[in-house]
């Protein structure tokens, strides 16, 4: 079974809990560059219920890497992400057995940044975590 859905990733131009702002012009490259295919997707991290602190790693790790992004998209200043899940990944038996988990997670942007007074000056996005709304340092 795969699953496709589109999951919140992030308020641009908004303070976050980590005191970081996203502005509108990193995102739009994440955007391009999956459009001309450097990289075709981005990989996703299921992190679930795992504290997503132990997981700041420069790259996705093998055992959790579940899916991709595949399209990246704006609704006004939110930033959404169309993510594919893997097949019969172990990690997701109860996303499997009940889909609408989902509707209670999103997606955090794994990414090799420069930080300027509170806001994103460069980043090289990495991949994603799939997480609980109530881990995102962006709600």
């Amino acid at each position: 079974m795969i699953i496709i859905k589109n999951l919140f990733i992030l308020e641009v131009e908004k303070l976050n809990k980590k005191n970081r702002i996203y502005p509108r012009a990193i995102i739009e490259q994440w955007i391009d560059n999956l459009k001309n295919s450097k990289p075709p997707y981005y990989k996703i991290e299921y992190t679930g219920k795992l504290n997503v602190e132990h997981f700041k790693t420069e790259y996705v790790r093998k055992s959790l890497y579940c899916g991709v992004v595949n399209d990246i998209y704006f609704t006004n200043n939110l930033v959404y992400g169309s993510i594919k899940l893997m097949p019969n990944h172990p990690l997701l038996t109860d996303i499997y057995k009940d889909e609408s988990i989902l509707d209670n997670m999103v997606l955090s942007p794994k990414s090799l940044c420069m930080i300027h007074k509170n806001e994103m000056k460069i980043s090289e996005l990495i991949g994603f975590n799939l997480i609980f709304k109530n881990q995102s340092p962006f709600l």
